[in-house]
């Protein structure tokens, strides 16, 4: 699942997927999903019933420096590691390149 361009649109199927520098993978046990980062992309993605969504990060594949907590507000530089803490739903992401 690796390539040196990100393919594969939200809502196809995952298997189907061709991810820049996928990195951190964590899973969130009570809503089903399957977390992780595209470094080379800089966004958060994750899967669901063998589905791929964007979470939050670039949806053009350019890097960014934008705190925030929705999808919108929120960019990256080369996110890698991700925790997701399920008692309180929270993802925290680690953007390397921005080191935060």
């Amino acid at each position: 699942m690796y390539s040196s361009n990100s393919t594969g649109a939200d809502g196809t199927l995952a298997i189907n997927a061709q991810l820049n520098l996928p990195s951190g993978i964590v899973y969130d046990l009570q809503g089903d999903r399957l977390f992780f980062s595209e470094a080379g992309a800089h966004r958060i993605r994750y899967i669901k019933n063998g589905t791929i969504f964007h979470y939050a990060g670039s949806r053009t594949g350019l890097p960014g420096t934008q705190l925030g907590f929705a999808d919108n507000l929120s960019s990256f530089n080369s996110p890698r590691g991700l925790e997701y803490h399920n008692a309180t739903g929270d993802l925290y992401i680690a953007d390397t390149s921005n080191q935060k």
